[in-house]
């Protein structure tokens, strides 16, 4: 791992957290108190996003999140799974064009 990419990735990382926060908040249909998308034992998906972002990178994970945790939320997290899949394709296209 190179630790210069790990150090500069918090900047990267908070502009992706605010990018999906608003699509990991939404209230299950019953109101308070029932489980709600995205939140997993107090983990949201734009922080598993966080996780799967620097996964993709090589970079270390997020304090807080194992990659344990990481791979049972893309078990069973179908938006987080193709956000994941878009990341890599995205950083695919990236090397191709000679930008990574």
């Amino acid at each position: 791992m190179n630790r210069s990419t790990a150090s500069a990735s918090p900047p990267r990382a908070a502009r992706a957290q605010a990018v999906t926060v608003s699509s990991s908040r939404t209230t299950a249909p019953g109101g308070e108190g029932r489980t709600r998308a995205g939140d997993d034992g107090g983990v949201h998906c734009s922080e598993f996003r966080t996780a799967i972002s620097a996964r993709v990178d090589g970079e270390e994970l997020p304090p807080g999140i194992s990659p344990a945790a990481l791979d049972a939320h893309l078990g069973s997290c179908a938006e987080c799974r193709e956000w994941g899949a878009r990341a890599r394709r995205l950083k695919g296209l990236a090397v191709g064009l000679g930008l990574m």
